[in-house]
Order: structure tokens, then sequence, then C-alpha cells
């Protein structure tokens, strides 16, 4: 796919830990019980020293720190991590996604430091924020923010826009800009469909697996997912199109584009975090294609960075021939690699209104 001297962006989540529980997140049961096949793990400082232990990417401009899990506050050792990367890569921009619900001001303060950007993922305001973000805080959020914004670090407001707080995009955008936010993303988030079909609602559940309420999208055309909708109209709706669109589509790899790669709060190394969001919640891992895929090329031990330079994992089964294979079309083809690079993009048209399109905020998977 590439080398590791191509590499100009990594992409890496520290924790599978998190303080929340978001209903669409795939950590826990919609929002619920946590996910029972999830290994609960974090990477020490020693560890990122056994993974980075030179400045061995001689093109690297910037790293994401963004879970498919989990949030980076919850790490022991993340404020010695972004200062021991800085260190290795003083020219790279640091990029943290978070709900920003834990740690003291003080902390937030040394982390604009080493982190030269911070996406707050705030969903709302005090009333409507945690219907969706479960766990989190508002209030501690908005000082966090503003210790943050205080220490020099320039922080991004992400709001994931829902039927429920709607109505509060504009007033939240307001108020990012009283606060020193230098951007305000609005989102409406691709996850309201399922293999194939549209869904106007989704269940939240408490631990018991109980439906306590359900969210909805967004009834505002202007705010929801264009894309989306027209997929339902074409696509979605009917099964037999949706599994020959899979099976067909023109694969674009934006991992390859954008010369970036992804190493999971275990230390594992894939093309990006949606091939590594491996852990369902209703099945081992072994027994899903991507697993598959990752057995025939010898197992999750070769693709661990904490044992294997990131240069021999590149060079190994998995990235040089098992995920370009699983492009061919057909029905063996890599689902998520049709769903996430194929020829329509529900994750990039998520961004509406106020939003930058960046690279790396269209790939977060923190929005869940």
């Amino acid at each position: 796919m590439y080398t590791q001297s191509d590499i100009r962006a990594i992409h890496l989540e520290v924790t599978t830990h998190c303080n929340a529980h978001c209903p669409q997140c795939p950590r826990n049961i919609d929002g619920g019980a946590r996910n029972p096949n999830m290994p609960l793990t974090q990477l020490y400082l020693a560890d990122i020293e056994k993974i980075f232990p030179r400045p061995d990417f001689p093109n690297l401009k910037r790293i994401q720190v963004c879970g498919n899990y989990g949030d980076a506050i919850m790490a022991r050792d993340f404020l010695e991590i972004a200062r021991y990367l800085k260190s290795l890569y003083p020219h790279i921009s640091i990029t943290l996604a978070t709900n920003g619900s834990l740690r003291p001001v003080d902390w937030w303060r040394d982390l604009a430091v080493h982190v030269d950007h911070c996406v707050f993922g705030i969903d709302g305001l005090a009333d409507t924020h945690a219907l969706y973000r479960r766990g989190t805080d508002f209030d501690t959020i908005i000082a966090n923010a503003k210790a943050y914004i205080a220490g020099g670090g320039r922080a991004e407001w992400a709001y994931l826009i829902f039927r429920h707080n709607q109505h509060q995009v504009d007033e939240a955008h307001r108020l990012s800009q009283e606060l020193g936010f230098h951007e305000f993303s609005a989102k409406a988030t691709s996850r309201f469909y399922d293999e194939g079909r549209k869904a106007a609602t989704s269940p939240v559940r408490d631990e018991s697996g109980e439906i306590v309420y359900r969210l909805e999208a967004p009834s505002d055309v202007r705010l929801g997912n264009a894309e989306l909708d027209r997929l339902d109209q074409t696509l979605l709706g009917d099964a037999q199109k949706f599994n020959d669109y899979i099976t067909s589509t023109k694969i674009d790899c934006k991992a390859i584009s954008r010369a970036k790669l992804y190493i999971s709060g275990e230390g594992h190394v894939f093309p990006c975090c949606w091939v590594g969001n491996i852990y369902p919640s209703d099945k081992s891992w072994r027994d899903t294609q991507r697993g598959g895929a990752i057995l025939r090329s010898g197992g999750l031990d070769l693709l661990d960075a904490k044992i294997h330079p990131i240069g021999a994992i590149l060079e190994g089964e998995f990235f040089k021939r098992t995920v370009p294979e699983a492009w061919k079309c057909g029905p063996d083809r890599l689902k998520v690699c049709s769903k996430m690079c194929g020829e329509v993009d529900i994750n990039l048209a998520q961004y509406v209104d106020y939003t930058p399109r960046s690279e790396d905020r269209e790939e977060e998977q923190l929005e869940a």
C-alpha cells in the first residue's frame, strides 16, 4: 500500500477507556452495557516509546489522537505521550478529539503547550448536550475548553446534530465565538443507518438493556446528511441494490491518498480507523470479515507495533497483499472499504454549514 517514508499522517488511539456512554459508539450497546468483546486497555508512555523509538517518519506532518472506542483524556500518560511525540517531531501538528469532561483545568492549560488543536465534542447546550454525550457534564467541558484556549490552544466545537438539539446550532455557534473557539463544526451523523437501510431513530439503552429513549435524526432537511438521503432513495431502500453497490463500487482508499495509518489503543497498526474497528458487540472479532482477513495474514500479533517495527508491519502480508486483494469486486471484498471509500461518501456529507472540511475531522470516530 505504502512505505513508512510515505506516511504524512498518523491516527493514534491511546486507550479504549472512556467516561462517556454515547449511544452510537461501538464501545457500548446503544449507550448501555459495555461491549463485552472490546478489550479495556491503554498505551502507556513506555509503549509509545517502543512504537516510536526514533523520528522514523521523515514526511510526517500531523498526528490525530482520536478513538474508535476510547477518549485520550482517560489515558494515564497522555500528557507525557503528547510531550514525547512533540520532542520527536517538533514540527508536526497534534490534534486531540475528546469529550473534554475530565481532568482539572490546570491539566488543560498544560495540554495546550503540546497539543495544537483540540476538538471538543459538545452536542448542544447545557439542557441537551448529555442526551447524546451521556456521562459528561456541559459546564465541566466549557471550563476545560476555556482553560485550553487560555493556555494558547486552538479549540474547535464539534456539534453532532439530532432532532433534540437542532434548534440550538446557531446559539451554540455564537457561544463558541464568544468563548474564543477558533472553529465550529456542525455534523449530521452518518450513523442513522444499518447494513444498507436508513433509520429515523436510534435506541438509547440502560445497563440492563432496556430502551429509555430514542435519538432521532434532524427533521430540518438543511441540517441532515444529504448523501444519506440520496442513498436511501437509490440504494439503501433495496437490500439487493445495496449489496450490488458494496461488491462493485470503485474503491479509492483514503489511507493511501492521504498517506495515513491508524494505531489502535492496543498498539495494532491498520490502514485506517474504519478497518481497525474490529470489535462488534455480538460476536468475536475472529468471526467477522475483518477478523478473517487479519487471521489469513498471520493474526493480530503481527500487527502489534509494540512488538514489530511499523515499517516491517507495512511490508507484511496484511498491508501488502490481504487488504489490496480485498478490494477486488465480488462477494468477498471488505464491506467497510466499500462503505467508507466507495463512490458515495456519506461520511464527508456529515458536514453542514459552518464546517471546515478537514481530512482529520472527516474521519473521526469520536462523533459517536
